[in-house]
């Protein structure tokens, strides 16, 4: 694939540039279990901001947040024909949060999922000590999901999605090369990934 290592690598403010595909609220209430109180206290603050409040957001949903999120892009991505085959779950655990299969079945998708609750601001990608979704944070050792199917950086597009819980869409990006995310314009740019091929080499 060439040099994909590109500093502190692309910013996941770039896929306000794409479509944002909207999100049902029902998907949502369908990812949260009633008898965990973390997801009740999520649901009430959803509710709340969805209906135009502004409450302060408890940290000790930040987990939730983010695993309600990868699960509603594992759905919303499903509807367009990708095929889900590793999700990222429990705490603890490091790497990529879905393993996807494009809708044509030959290339694998490693998904990055971010969630929030606020209606401004965006999230951001972890600039540790290895840039997140960079290749080297891809190949690391610990990286569950990568290292179980025996994957590597080079065998993988990269899938970057943000999911606002506050405006209920969904944006999302590409890449190939790993120095830039590509925004989702419209469907048919995911139901065939082809024209990303001029980027990998």
């Amino acid at each position: 694939m060439g040099n994909r290592r590109a500093g502190n690598g692309p910013r996941l403010s770039v896929l306000r540039a794409g479509h944002p595909f909207p999100i049902d609220p029902a998907t949502v209430a369908g990812c949260l279990d009633p008898c965990v109180e973390e997801d009740l206290l999520f649901q009430d603050t959803w509710t709340r901001v969805i209906a135009g409040q502004a409450p302060q957001v408890p940290a000790r949903i930040a987990p939730v947040t983010g695993h309600v999120a990868e699960s509603v892009a594992a759905i919303l991505l499903a509807g367009i024909g990708f095929h889900l085959f590793w999700h990222l779950t429990g705490p603890g655990r490091h790497g990529v949060d879905l393993l996807m299969l494009d809708p044509a079945g030959g290339t694998a998708v490693a998904w990055e999922v971010k969630g929030t609750l606020r209606r401004r601001g965006f999230p951001r990608l972890s600039r540790r000590d290895v840039s997140q979704m960079s290749p080297d944070w891809l190949d690391r050792h610990d990286g569950t999901g990568m290292s179980e199917w025996g994957l590597a950086a080079q065998d993988v597009l990269g899938g970057f999605v943000v999911v606002s819980f506050a405006q209920m869409v969904m944006w999302v990006g590409v890449t190939a090369d790993y120095a830039s995310i590509k925004p989702i314009r419209d469907e048919e740019q995911l139901r065939d990934l082809s024209w990303l091929g001029h980027d990998r080499g």
